[in-house]
């Protein structure tokens, strides 16, 4: 007769919760079996967690709500993200600790940590950090040290299954931002808003000069195939010889300019394209329409101007320099301006930029806001700023989309 194994582990529990078992049953662990007090504190944890992870997510912490205000629909999305999160990246966690215990004939259960989970969630709450200690499976026996060993690898193991199809997923934008790619934008983009669009052949009216449209967004992969015909040649500069030919105060601005870091490399982030990719995406999504209206020439008459107002070292992935963008497109004398971006109050100064570029004739295209409130952000909100909120199929407003009078609806038409 096999004899049970004694007490021995790194996870061990405390003597007081000998008193929740009836004698024996914590000398062997049964596959799949879990006790009313474990499921309490998997439950709870789990529960704690997500509001935790809600807070941090949705942008909806006191620190956040005092200078942006609560939005509720932001919360809801989060709430949702981070039950998904919770339920794959803890629970799965702890649950392959625990099975690969009892495959080993181990008692084992989850027992959380109440004071951690409660810091954890007064910190998202006040600042949206998180600091996620919510406690830790433990077992009790005698293990030998491989089966020690595969009882830790078991949960680190379980996220980076679970992770690598979200990196698979992820691989087909990537594509997008790499320097190298030869991933086709527009066959990757539903037609149908295109469709929608109704777009004209435009091939037999060929404008009179180049078109600029200047793209302010994080970042730009150059380089792509479907975009490198299109981006903007600084005449006025001479490439890499770090001398400022056209007078600007800026060297070597040959395709656009990084506002935020001040320098001439507006490409993503070498590492981070997944954070970087909006800016490629934006003009990714004008090459198409472009393509459609004028066809394979569209690149002779059209040329993008790309901005990057999004630093390398930052940690927000939040648009910083725009209006700053919006100044730099004038001085290179861009016909359009695409600002597929917006939030906060808009200070006097930055509205005198937005101003000025629009009695300049320049047509500048805002972002409505993608968090469901009856506002429009800044710059869309602006006089003479083309405010676009997003539709579905039907052409009905989508969830995510915010609304209001001002869309579409200015004050000051373009000329």
């Amino acid at each position: 007769m096999e004899t049970f194994r004694k007490k021995y582990s790194f996870h061990d529990i405390s003597p007081r919760e000998y008193m929740y078992f009836p004698k024996g049953t914590l000398e062997m662990g049964k596959k799949g079996s879990f006790s009313r007090l474990e499921l309490s504190h998997i439950t709870t944890a789990m529960m704690i967690l997500t509001m935790c992870f809600t807070f941090t997510l949705s942008l909806n912490n006191v620190l956040w709500s005092y200078m942006n205000g609560f939005n509720i629909y932001r919360f809801q999305q989060g709430f949702v993200l981070s039950i998904i999160a919770v339920f794959c990246a803890f629970f799965f966690h702890e649950m392959s600790h625990k099975l690969t215990a009892q495959h080993y004939r181990l008692w084992s259960e989850f027992r959380m940590n109440l004071k951690s989970l409660l810091i954890s969630l007064a910190l998202s709450i006040t600042t949206g950090f998180v600091f996620a200690a919510p406690g830790a499976v433990m077992f009790r026996g005698e293990p030998r040290i491989f089966e020690e060993g595969h009882i830790a690898l078991a949960g680190p193991l379980a996220n980076i299954i679970l992770a690598r199809p979200s990196t698979i997923s992820i691989a087909s934008p990537g594509q997008v931002l790499n320097q190298d790619a030869t991933y086709n934008i527009e066959s990757k983009l539903s037609y149908w808003a295109y469709d929608q669009l109704d777009l004209p052949d435009l091939s037999a009216r060929v404008p009179s000069r180049t078109i600029i449209i200047a793209v302010i967004d994080d970042a730009f992969s150059l380089s792509h195939n479907d975009l490198r015909d299109f981006i903007y040649q600084n005449q006025g500069e001479v490439e890499n010889n770090s001398i400022d030919d056209d007078g600007n105060s800026l060297r070597d601005d040959i395709n656009g300019w990084d506002i935020s870091d001040q320098d001439n490399n507006v490409n993503p982030v070498p590492g981070r394209e997944e954070a970087y990719y909006h800016g490629t995406f934006v003009c990714g999504t004008i090459v198409t329409i472009l393509k459609r209206c004028y066809g394979p020439n569209a690149s002779k008459y059209f040329k993008i101007l790309p901005i990057k107002v999004m630093s390398d070292n930052t940690d927000f992935p939040f648009i910083q320099d725009g209006y700053k963008g919006i100044e730099y497109a004038m001085t290179q004398n861009a016909d359009v301006i695409c600002c597929s971006w917006g939030g906060g109050e808009t200070t006097e100064l930055q509205k005198e930029i937005v101003e000025s570029a629009v009695n300049k004739g320049i047509a500048i295209i805002g972002s409505a806001g993608n968090y469901y409130s009856e506002t429009v952000d800044s710059p869309s909100k602006l006089n003479g700023v083309l405010s676009i909120a997003g539709v579905d199929t039907l052409l009905r407003k989508t969830d995510a989309s915010n609304y209001g009078s001002e869309v579409n609806n200015r004050e000051k038409p373009f000329n």
